[in-house]
Formats: structure tokens, sequence, C-alpha cells
């Protein structure tokens, strides 16, 4: 695993959920066992600036039907705008915590190698591996498209 000591960031997008559970305990501990690193305060001033966009939606505005469960069900174009230059790898999760039955994991993906700058629609970059989500596949699930729960896009960067 790539994974060092560093820091971490999320961003809230409006979201929402398909179903129930939560798959992410072993990316969950990582970040545990990040953020309990000593070397964390060094670092935190970087990463604040690190924002994650989409080109087609805003953030706390609707996810488009297209990237949802009852559209194609494919992942939304993403961009990583300042990523801090020590980063090692990337990993993304895409959850939903206000879900009807408790946190709804959508995504998870790691080893991002750090010069990725994005991720383009339907595509997952090389080199990264895809984690369970909650209905539970290895791949992108996207949320029910009329419901409106707040999800997070988290990216951890050891």
């Amino acid at each position: 695993m790539k994974w060092g000591l560093s820091t971490f960031l999320a961003l809230l997008l409006l979201m929402s959920a398909c179903s129930i559970g939560d798959k992410t305990d072993i990316a969950k501990n990582i970040v545990s066992d990040i953020t309990d690193d000593d070397n964390l305060s060094n670092s935190v001033s970087e990463v604040v600036n690190m924002k994650i966009l989409s080109p087609v939606f805003e953030d706390n505005s609707m996810i488009p039907k297209l990237y949802t469960c009852q559209g194609q069900d494919i992942n939304p174009p993403l961009r990583f705008v300042d990523v801090p230059e020590d980063t090692e790898s990337l990993a993304l999760i895409m959850d939903d915590p206000d879900a009807p039955m408790g946190t709804w994991d959508h995504w998870v993906l790691f080893n991002i190698p750090p010069d990725v700058t994005g991720i383009p629609e339907d595509s997952v970059p090389e080199e990264s591996t895809q984690g369970m989500n909650s209905w539970p596949k290895n791949s992108y699930g996207g949320p029910v498209h009329h419901q409106a729960h707040i999800g997070i896009f988290s990216s951890y960067m050891p």
C-alpha cells in the first residue's frame, strides 16, 4: 500500500443515497491512523486549500441524473486542485452520511497517483484501486437522483 503519513481533506457536495451500509472500515481506519500522526499538524495548512471540483455540478447543487442510479450510474468527472507537492498518493471516498439507513458509501478509490489532476467521466485512474462500496461492489454507485442528502467527497493524501 502507498500510505505514509500526512493529511486529509473533506469537501461537502450535495449528493443522495441509493441504499444502506458502510463498507469502508479499512479506509476509515487508515484515515484515523493518519490523523493521529504527530506530523499532521505540520501540514494541515497545505491541505486546507485542496479542492475537489466537478464541471458538471456545483457545490450544494443536485448531481445530474446521468451520474445517479436512475441514470447511467457512471462517475462524474472530477478535478483535484492544489494537491500538496509532497503527496505520495490520493484516496477518495464518496459517501452519504445522512442516508435514511445510515452512511452509504458510493465510491471508494485509493492509490491514486499524486500527479493525477482529475478523474474523467466513467473512468478510474490507472494504477488506482477501487474498494468495496455499500452495494457491495468495487465500483462507483450513483446516488438516488430525487433525494437530497448531504454527501461527501473526501480526499486523503498520505
